[in-house]
């Protein structure tokens, strides 16, 4: 029997997060600060979306941990505009 260490959608998420730094990153060097953030923006906002679901599914069977602490660090960094520390 084989175990799948990473489901589809984690896979899914990972790539989500990759292009959304890198794409970020390759417009900072081509087009300026403004397009790069909201490519920032776009991708943190993206991954929170199941990274919430999965620290509230942590949550209601009463376990914690370093998810809760990313999402956290993710939401005030797009609260205060630092969408690279996203």
């Amino acid at each position: 029997m084989t175990t799948q260490w990473v489901s589809g959608r984690d896979r899914l998420v990972l790539a989500l997060a990759l292009g959304g730094l890198l794409g970020g990153g390759v417009a900072w060097f081509l087009v300026g600060t403004v397009a790069a953030n909201l490519i920032w923006a776009v991708s943190i906002a993206l991954v929170l979306v199941p990274l919430s679901f999965s620290v509230v599914r942590a949550l209601l069977r009463g376990n914690t941990g370093v998810d809760l602490i990313a999402l956290i660090a993710m939401g005030t960094s797009l609260a205060f505009g630092e969408n690279l520390a996203g």
